[in-house]
């Protein structure tokens, strides 16, 4: 193999690490910005009906409490625990891309890096776990609407 060869492999080598680290930085901020939201508008919004409830039993005779708000708070929690999922998912994910870009072998040969088994077996289960990621957002997501919509079915049955 010609030096200048060398060179070029280096170089792809030294790039192919600063992309991997600043393409992981962005993941890192993405991934916590939409746990972060996830367990804010669920924790806020069991808060928020617990706040209510708490008002609404404050100096006024024993009131009957739609059952509808209890479910709420049960939602919004099953919205809670999904992001906490999510967030360990979203852990789990970036440490095996991590690891499969790790494992990968560097060759003297285009592209210059080359898939071993162990960076073929991460990549998979980094995979796996960024699949259950996205479900347990997509949970989170449907917990919080469906806690919204069984909320506004208790105000209803207020009297």
């Amino acid at each position: 193999m010609d030096e200048e060869t060398k060179v070029i492999a280096r170089q792809a080598h030294a790039n192919q690490t600063v992309y991997f680290r600043s393409l992981h930085e962005a993941r890192l901020l993405d991934a916590r910005a939409v746990v972060q939201t996830s367990l804010l508008i669920n924790g806020a919004a069991a808060t928020a009906i617990l706040a209510f409830l708490s008002s609404m039993s404050q100096g006024a005779p024993a009131r009957h409490i739609p059952k509808a708000f209890i479910w709420s708070l049960g939602l919004f929690g099953a919205g809670v625990f999904c992001a906490a999922c999510m967030a360990v998912m979203a852990y789990m994910t970036n440490h095996r891309y991590a690891e499969a870009i790790g494992a990968k072998k560097p060759t003297w040969e285009h592209p210059f890096v080359a898939e071993t088994a162990d960076s073929i077996r991460h990549d998979v289960h980094a995979r796996v776990a960024h699949g259950f990621g996205y479900a347990f957002a997509a949970l989170t997501l449907a917990f919080f609407l469906a806690g919204i919509i069984v909320a506004a079915v208790g105000f209803t049955k207020l009297h």
